[in-house]
């Protein structure tokens, strides 16, 4: 799995530029030694290939030093909006903010997110949210049929302090138009890294950890993504507001590398991870529904209704890491790919012994 993540757009995909060497064991039998320089076909094939080509078993990662030890503190901001179009707009504005070339130094950490009502609100929101600002929040969300979020993280430490006020307002100052209300906290890095588990503590006291989780990841260019708004979040969720966490957020296709001082793609084409084509920015949309035994089966129609209005209106959406029923379903989400996948299934895996049950490929395909 190739992660992506709320502060990808500083950095390139994890992968990207630190994965130097994979050691893999095909379908053949054979140790492998993959690189840039040693069976780059493979290297590539296997990220973002489903356990396909071969099983990674060891790989070599570059690191980077280690800053100097020092107490780092973290500025918590929550900014939020009723119309979408104006949050998206605000997203894709800090997000530029990555202190390369030209641009200013934004955010540390951005990520967006989707409540539909005061109840969601309570449940789902942030654990660093008082109990007066989640009020504030819920009332929002109700008098505006849903409300988003965008939280971001500002890291700074005692010596920059004094100066943290002057800097995280500049960054606002592009966000404002159509903001609603602000929200800000400061916090420990620490207690900041560890906000995941204060927000599975949170979800074990209202009962709502141990239940089923049927997700659904999506990757939606931005031509579509008001589309996308008004059939699921102005839609499906006004309807039904099912439980859970919805996360919006975008990520531009390109990012400026100092070291060769020009723009490079965040993603290497020969990879099999797919990607929306062509579009400068992307979204990721993750809908990490909870729902109850009972209640199930009926999540799983609306996941299957929302992939189907993907398919059918030929939005160049993909899924991220999806799991399909057929041949033919897999390969109309490969696409272009969909020819050299089968030359390495070929090579590396002749009887398809890896992974049958996703079925990706089959015996017939491969004679």
């Amino acid at each position: 799995m190739i992660p992506i993540a709320p502060f990808n757009f500083l950095h390139y995909l994890i992968i990207n530029h630190s994965l130097i060497m994979v050691w893999c064991c095909v379908g053949k039998g054979e140790m492998l030694t993959c690189s840039e320089d040693l069976n780059q076909d493979l290297f590539h094939g296997v990220l973002g290939g489903l356990g396909q080509f071969g099983v990674i078993t060891r790989a070599r990662i570059a690191l980077e030093p280690a800053p100097t030890m020092v107490i780092l503190l973290v500025r918590w901001v929550a900014l939020a909006y009723s119309d979408f179009s104006k949050f998206a707009s605000s997203e894709e504005y800090l997000i530029s903010l990555d202190g390369m070339k030209e641009s200013k130094k934004g955010f540390d950490y951005i990520e967006g997110f989707f409540f539909s009502n005061s109840s969601h609100v309570e449940n789902f929101i942030s654990p660093f949210l008082s109990v007066e600002d989640r009020e504030i929040a819920g009332a929002l969300a109700d008098q505006n049929a849903g409300i988003y979020l965008i939280e971001a993280a500002f890291h700074y430490n005692e010596s920059s302090a004094s100066t943290v006020d002057q800097e995280i307002e500049t960054i606002i100052s592009g966000v404002i138009n159509g903001l609603q209300v602000k929200f800000t906290r400061d916090l420990p890095y620490t207690t900041f890294i560890d906000r995941v588990r204060r927000e599975e503590q949170k979800l074990r006291r209202h009962n709502l950890w141990n239940l089923h989780h049927p997700w659904l990841n999506l990757i939606v260019p931005k031509s579509k993504i008001n589309i996308f708004n008004e059939k699921l979040f102005k839609g499906i969720f006004q309807e039904e507001k099912p439980l859970g966490v919805y996360l919006v957020y975008p990520m531009n296709r390109n990012k400026y590398n100092l070291t060769i001082k020009k723009y490079c793609c965040r993603w290497d084409e020969r990879w099999s991870l797919m990607f929306p084509e062509e579009e400068e920015i992307i979204y990721k949309i993750g809908l990490l529904i909870t729902a109850d035994a009972n209640d199930v089966e009926r999540v799983l129609g609306r996941i299957k209704e929302i992939r189907s209005f993907c398919n059918e209106n030929g939005n160049g959406t993909k899924e991220y890491t999806p799991c399909y029923k057929t041949t033919e379903e897999w390969k109309r989400y490969f696409g272009s790919k969909w020819e050299r996948l089968v030359k390495l299934k070929k090579k590396y895996d002749p009887k398809a012994i890896l992974t049958p049950g996703q079925m990706i490929f089959t015996s017939s395909l491969l004679d």
